[in-house]
């Protein structure tokens, strides 16, 4: 089986959705009280961060294929 690259934007979406149905299961079956107002402002600086991480690393990929191009 070919590998593939790791997508690590739908990771981190993936645990962040995790995260929300874990805080929402908290709030209804126990008595940990969980303040969701915060979940939509977390949800937006991970998404702000991953898209800092992804031009990153799109830059830096980019950067690596320009010097292959000149080494060759």
């Amino acid at each position: 089986m070919r590998k593939h690259p790791t997508d690590f934007v739908s990771l981190i979406f993936g645990l962040i959705i995790i995260g929300c149905a874990a805080s929402v299961l908290l709030y209804r079956y126990s008595d940990v009280d969980v303040d969701l107002r915060y979940a939509v402002p977390i949800a937006f600086v991970s998404l702000g961060v991953l898209g800092l991480l992804g031009s990153i690393v799109g830059q830096r990929r980019s950067d690596r294929r320009e010097s292959a191009k000149l080494d060759n």
